[in-house]
């Protein structure tokens, strides 16, 4: 099943120990009425997504060798042709949707358009987004354990820099190459703003399974609906639809910015 959506669709960092505190904030275990779920009734399975603004749907079955059945043959074809794309990113809004996105330009391009994240983030969320709130600043924690624990990395944006990245040879220094498992990510924002706007009122973080920012990609964003948002599991995520891999300890590198200057 399907239908239409839309017509258009390293500042400073360092090391330490302890968990982060459970606030009263938006967490994956929140995100089930989200667009991607996987049901636990042995009866019905259920995978739904995004893809070129399109949302799809399909009930499946999962054979022995772990691959999944889809009983619709539109979401078996693109689960085959994701599976293939070598730069794929899985986007995940802050009201839970994903939508998969061929490459990281792809991203940009299609989500540079206010209107198409306003749109999808409408789909789950009661909040109209505050159009005259504006990020000021941005902090990125990715955490070795699953929820929230372990080692940790800090990361910073502001309005000097905009944008930091953790590179492979960084990540492999501190210990934390194909170590990241949770992320908490928080972007704070001038509200009833009068003035130009000079990088939007979204952060982003972009993490990738290669080095040098190659590779596939999973992408989480904040904005003033959704301000801070704990990640708890990444191996909640998989690759592409139906993949049996997920995101857990998968991580060569990554950025952090404002809106969508990910590359």
């Amino acid at each position: 099943m399907k239908r239409n959506l839309l017509n258009f669709a390293l500042s400073f960092m360092f090391i330490s120990l302890f968990s982060c505190q459970n606030d009263d904030i938006l967490d994956d275990s929140a995100l089930n009425s989200g667009i991607q779920t996987r049901t636990t009734n042995e009866e019905i399975n259920e995978i739904k997504f995004l893809y070129k603004g399109v949302l799809y749907s399909s009930q499946y079955q999962i054979a022995e060798d772990s691959t999944f059945i889809f009983s619709n043959k539109d979401v078996d074809n693109i689960a085959n042709t994701l599976k293939g794309m070598p730069n794929l990113v899985t986007f995940v809004y802050p009201s839970g949707i994903i939508e998969y996105f061929d490459d990281p330009l792809d991203m940009d391009n299609r989500l540079n358009l206010e209107k198409t994240y306003d749109a999808i983030q409408s789909l789950t969320s009661t909040k109209a987004i505050n159009l005259n709130a504006y990020t000021q600043s941005g902090h990125l924690i990715t955490y070795e354990d699953s929820k929230c624990k372990g080692k940790k990395i800090h990361s910073y944006i502001n309005h000097s820099t905009q944008i930091v990245g953790a590179s492979y040879e960084f990540l492999k220094q501190e210990g934390m190459n194909d170590k990241i498992s949770s992320i908490d990510l928080t972007c704070d924002y001038i509200t009833n703003y009068v003035g130009p706007n000079k990088h939007g009122n979204k952060c982003i973080a972009i993490f990738y399974e290669d080095p040098e920012y190659q590779g596939y990609a999973l992408s989480f964003s904040v904005d003033p609906n959704y301000p801070h948002s704990y990640i708890h599991y990444f191996k909640s995520y998989p690759l592409y639809p139906g993949s049996s891999k997920n995101w857990n300890d998968r991580i060569s590198s990554y950025r952090f910015s404002f809106d969508w200057t990910s590359n």
